[in-house]
């Protein structure tokens, strides 16, 4: 138990110190890695292998990120049962399908999700769930099945902790409004994601790092990418008139709004 919260700060850390100074995060990362291959048998190689993965995934170095985080995943199927296979493994897999998903690697990055869905689903350590469902729903888009996106839309939003992860719910909402978009209704996609913007706009007030003006490339590309395409989407008279209902909601009411039919 001590050495998963020591991994998690370890997490952290580096997550915070990329904001502010991202070249030495990754000089960090990479001497983390060397120290950690040079001792036999470490229990933080497979820490160190996801996190540097995770921070190329972010850089969009792809074809690196996929290297470490397919060797961080062998890491943790061979330490199956020991300390870490239960919280990490599901971790590698989601980063390794982002990976793929940006290779346009979908049939990779499916198996990816399905795999972080199932051991989450089988494991007691459910906090951080709701991440390969929400990527998982992007897919479903790309497939051009917005019925499916928004099943595991909605499974994110049942699965998240809303104290803990406002941003994951918020960027939920938003697949809920694409999904929305996609099936040809305006006013339902403008109000969500109306009321989406306005929460991420608060999210800079109050914890700047997670809104997505700060966040990670690989978490928030999606968001980012839907507030973008809202712009124009806002010249339609019915979609602008949702807009401005859907600023006006709470967080409570918006998700209401999503796990409605």
């Amino acid at each position: 138990a001590e050495r998963e919260e020591f991994t998690t700060h370890l997490h952290r850390g580096y997550y915070f110190l990329e904001h502010y100074d991202e070249d030495l995060a990754m000089r960090m990362a990479e001497d983390l890695l060397a120290r950690q291959r040079a001792q036999a048998g470490s229990g933080l190689l497979g820490t160190a292998l996801h996190q540097l993965g995770r921070m190329c995934l972010n850089r969009q170095q792809y074809e690196r990120a996929t290297l470490l985080l397919d060797e961080a995943i062998d890491y943790w199927r061979h330490r199956s049962g020991d300390l870490g296979h239960g919280t990490a493994l599901q971790w590698s897999l989601i980063d390794r399908g982002r990976a793929a998903h940006f290779l346009k690697d979908r049939a990779m990055a499916f198996l990816c999700y399905d795999e972080s869905i199932a051991i989450f689903a089988a494991s007691q350590y459910s906090m951080g769930s709701g991440f390969p469902l929400l990527y998982r729903g992007y897919l479903w888009m790309e497939e051009e099945d917005p019925r499916r996106a928004e099943g595991d839309f909605r499974l994110c939003i049942h699965a998240v902790d809303k104290n803990m992860w406002p941003k994951l719910v918020v960027r939920a909402v938003a697949g809920l409004a694409e999904a929305a978009y996609a099936c040809g209704d305006l006013a339902r996609s403008g109000r969500l994601l109306g009321a989406a913007a306005k929460f991420d706009a608060e999210a800079i007030k109050s914890d700047p790092i997670s809104s997505s003006a700060r966040a990670r490339f690989a978490e928030i590309y999606e968001f980012r990418r839907s507030l973008a395409t809202a712009c124009e989407r806002r010249h339609n008279s019915t979609f602008d008139a949702a807009w401005q209902e859907g600023s006006q909601l709470t967080l409570i009411e918006a998700i209401a709004l999503g796990l409605e039919g």
